[in-house]
């Protein structure tokens, strides 16, 4: 049917079967925004945002494209009143909304090592992550959130910070290039890990890739990390659009030649005249192995990353603690096979994170940042869109789903959001399938006073889950 041929064409996956599901597929948001593009442009039909996550099989969809072909004064995807429905991340029943659930005080005696690759949450570690929407704005002070952060985090032995790869737009437009901001944290701080939330290497030269962060492990004495990706948004690929249609394989091939130079392997390549050169990078770096993270998201990403020996950052965008866990295990289960210990695989997830004593100072200051925060996100995810040749215009319905669903999910799974006591349940359930560590997105908009006292709160969460002394491995 036209119907599978658009499924096909935006997930790249073969035939669905009448049981596909489209977010077990690989699909997310922006995917989900293409697919609906599509089906209003070449079939006519007005479907909803909302129904490929209340109804996100194959087969269920395509019942009701047909449906509401046939009765086309039928407005599909409504409830009697009109209103947008919430609804559980995976599809099924509906499920309400619940803001207030960070109240809950009860406590979670933590669990005790069960089998490799399983932790209790003293095994847990925090560090800090960056990802502002504020790009757009000049200021004075723009990075004295990242300076002053990375100051507390060291002093209160964090794990690390992390600062991502980001270009052209508002969203996380003041990391265009984590190595210059890594040399600047690493000028503030003595202890902690200075990490690349992603180097996306199809955008860049990886031999240029292994001198910079040589550079920044020189001037921290040996405490940078660097986590892999390769690019999702097709317009950072004015940097080098030849790249984007093999970027997943360029990334690879990128992968191995910076851990090839860091190591002191010399490679072959081109110079300006067309010759064959034997190089190596200065300055040496001091660690004498990169600690490596591969940036994941799908399941086959998860177990990429177990099969190479490297380590995993993920976000849970798109996923639900039964769909992490899930990936936790392929990606264990493909390190034992490609003959790395599995229970030595690092594993970070991204949560938004906002801890105070108050409930409703929890709820004051986060709802609306985080509301603005995603605004100027779909903006970038209806600008992948456009670039992808798909034009979409979200209603305001489709809007008004999107910020209600994600909503939900910060303030009940997908964030650490709440008072100490309910996020330590947060953190005991992901200590349960196998996370190590969980990078605490702080810069989303609440204001910096409130962000650093915030620090405070979730650092008596950090005491009562100590992280263990054990070093992180990259192989």
């Amino acid at each position: 049917s036209r119907f599978a041929k658009m499924w096909s064409d935006v997930l790249k996956v073969d035939t669905p079967e009448e049981n596909s599901h489209f977010f077990r597929s690989g699909g997310d948001s922006v995917q989900a925004s293409r697919l609906v593009a599509r089906v209003r442009k070449d079939l006519q039909f007005e479907l909803p945002l909302h129904s490929l996550f209340e109804t996100p099989t194959f087969a269920a969809l395509c019942a009701e494209i047909e449906h509401g072909r046939r009765e086309p004064s039928a407005h599909p995807g409504r409830g009697d009143a009109g209103q947008t429905r919430a609804v559980s991340a995976g599809g099924g029943a509906p499920a309400a909304a619940s803001p207030t659930a960070f109240q809950k005080k009860e406590t979670v005696t933590p669990r005790k090592e069960t089998s490799a690759g399983s932790h209790s949450d003293a095994d847990v570690r925090f560090s800090l992550f960056f990802f502002s929407a504020d790009g757009s704005e000049t200021s004075a002070d723009r990075y004295r959130l990242v300076l002053e952060a990375s100051r507390f985090a060291d002093r209160h032995g964090y794990a690390a910070v992390w600062t991502p790869e980001r270009h052209f737009h508002p969203f996380g437009g003041p990391y265009p290039n984590p190595a210059v901001l890594g040399a600047a944290i690493a000028m503030v701080t003595d202890r902690l890990q200075i990490r690349a939330a992603s180097v996306v290497l199809p955008l860049q030269n990886p031999i240029r890739v292994a001198e910079e962060w040589s550079v920044v492990d020189n001037l921290s004495h040996g405490r940078v990390g660097v986590s892999f990706a390769s690019g999702w948004h097709v317009n950072d690929f004015v940097l080098s659009p030849a790249n984007y249609t093999e970027r997943r394989q360029i990334m690879f091939d990128g992968m191995q030649t910076v851990r090839d130079l860091w190591e002191g392997r010399p490679i072959v390549a081109r110079n300006g005249l067309g010759n064959e050169v034997s190089l190596n990078v200065f300055p040496k770096p001091i660690q004498p192995s990169l600690p490596v993270w591969l940036s994941c998201q799908s399941e086959a990403t998860f177990r990429k990353a177990g099969e190479l020996g490297v380590n995993a950052i993920t976000a849970m965008y798109t996923m639900t603690l039964a769909e992490l866990a899930q990936r936790v295990s392929s990606y264990r289960e493909a390190r034992a096979r490609a003959g790395h210990d599995p229970a030595l695989g690092e594993v970070a997830v991204c949560l938004h994170t906002f801890v105070a004593d108050d409930p409703a100072t929890v709820e004051t200051k986060v709802k609306g940042a985080y509301l603005d925060y995603l605004l100027v996100n779909l903006g970038l995810h209806a600008d992948r869109v456009k670039g992808s040749g798909d034009e979409f215009a979200p209603s305001e319905e489709d809007r008004e789903f999107l910020m209600q669903k994600a909503s939900e999910n910060l303030f009940n799974e997908r964030g650490l959001v709440g008072t100490v006591a309910h996020c330590r349940e947060r953190v005991a359930a992901l200590a349960a399938i196998g996370v190590n560590e969980i990078a605490c997105l702080i810069d989303f908009g609440i204001d910096f006073d409130s962000v650093m006292a915030g620090l405070y709160q979730l650092n008596k969460l950090k005491q009562l889950s100590p992280f263990s002394a054990r070093p992180v491995h990259t192989r």
